[in-house]
């Protein structure tokens, strides 16, 4: 059996959520019912929908692996900027940093370690 290059609005209903297949000029593509639009939304393309789905199968395993990067590092992010909120306080307190815009990195600084502590939100 021949797949269709212009198949329109094909749902597929898998463990994770109904993933959507729709003609983009000759391509499909294959995004999540939460679509927004490309440059907001998980998408991707092929020349059938066979192909699109499964590039965004490749694309969701991409995302993933990234995130997995970014929760390996957060351990060593946090104490990188407690160690860089420690020296710009002791640079204030001892006068050798003394700009405002220090004392605004110092409060991103604390905000995003006490975000990354679950302390705020």
């Amino acid at each position: 059996m021949t797949e269709s290059k212009h198949t329109r609005n094909i749902r597929y209903y898998g463990d994770n959520g109904i993933v959507i297949v729709e003609a983009d000029g000759d391509l499909q593509c294959a995004h999540f019912a939460d679509f927004a639009y490309v440059q907001e939304s998980v998408c991707a393309h092929g020349g059938t929908a066979i192909d699109a789905v499964a590039n965004l199968a490749l694309t969701m395993r991409d995302i993933s692996k990234a995130m997995q990067a970014g929760f390996n590092a957060a351990p060593e992010l946090l104490a990188a900027l407690e160690e860089a909120k420690q020296f710009i306080q002791n640079g204030i307190e001892y006068g050798y940093i003394n700009t405002p815009e220090d004392e605004d990195v110092l409060a991103r600084i604390k905000k995003a370690i006490r975000k990354a502590k679950g302390i705020d939100q």
